[in-house]
């Protein structure tokens, strides 16, 4: 098809021939494991009728985990990512674009270069937020939810998937990536090894914040109907380095 191998990112390369036969003056960018409710069309469209808003994205819920590798998955979705979605956009204001939903104009998304200008760039949707927004254009955090589904996922792909993400935000970071290890309690709590090695206090104290940790992140997945079982929660948080990948 024509433009399937006009650029680097294999994503944008799919895009490109669905969007030459885009009829219509709103594009709606999705994954196939996204799972919506009958309403998502309804809700996500509203913040469109401002003018001056750009893009609308959505926070992500992660389902539907069969296997451990996809457990691990969902957990890292809803904890990590929603987490610090949520905070960058309440007390930073910087919306975080996720590629799984993001809804736009087309006339907006010509403006900016359309998918030629993304086709050779890891994290496209980072960076359609980005040219949109410094367009001057409102880039919307909706807070109506969608589910990605992850059933049978293995290890090996969840610690790959996480290997390309974090090379991403290297890329786009720089050495700002390094300050999301100190958001992750439990991995700053195993600091107390080396100021008092492997004593009692400090083995109490990684235990107690691994442990409220898990408590608050089973209280977040309880909220946005994650339906994952306790014990899940609190085998991520003894594994800090996933919420840091």
């Amino acid at each position: 098809m024509e433009g399937q191998d006009s650029g680097w990112n294999p994503k944008v390369n799919r895009l490109i021939p669905a969007y030459q036969r885009a009829q219509y003056p709103y594009l709606l960018i999705s994954d196939s494991n996204v799972m919506v409710a009958p309403d998502y069309l309804k809700q996500i469209i509203r913040p469109m009728q401002d003018p001056h808003t750009g893009l609308v994205t959505n926070l992500i819920r992660g389902v539907g985990a069969k296997t451990i590798g996809s457990l691990f998955e969902n957990l890292h979705l809803n904890s990590f990512i929603l987490g610090n979605v949520c905070f960058l956009k309440r007390f930073i204001n910087i919306p975080c674009v996720i590629g799984k939903s993001m809804l736009l104009r087309r006339d907006d998304f010509e403006a900016i270069g359309g998918f030629r200008a993304v086709q050779d760039v890891l994290a496209e949707d980072h960076f359609i937020g980005e040219r949109i927004r410094k367009r001057g254009q409102k880039v919307i955090l909706s807070s109506f939810m969608v589910n990605n589904v992850n059933e049978y996922w293995g290890l090996k792909k969840f610690l790959n998937r996480h290997l390309r993400w974090g090379k991403m935000r290297w890329k786009i970071m720089g050495y700002k990536y390094l300050l999301e290890l100190v958001t992750n309690p439990v991995l700053v709590s195993f600091t107390s090894l080396m100021v008092e090695g492997p004593s009692r206090r400090a083995l109490i104290l990684i235990a107690s914040v691994g442990f409220i940790k898990g408590m608050g992140d089973y209280y977040v997945g309880k909220k946005i109907g994650a339906y994952i079982h306790p014990l899940g929660y609190l085998l991520i948080s003894y594994y800090p380095w996933f919420d840091a990948s």
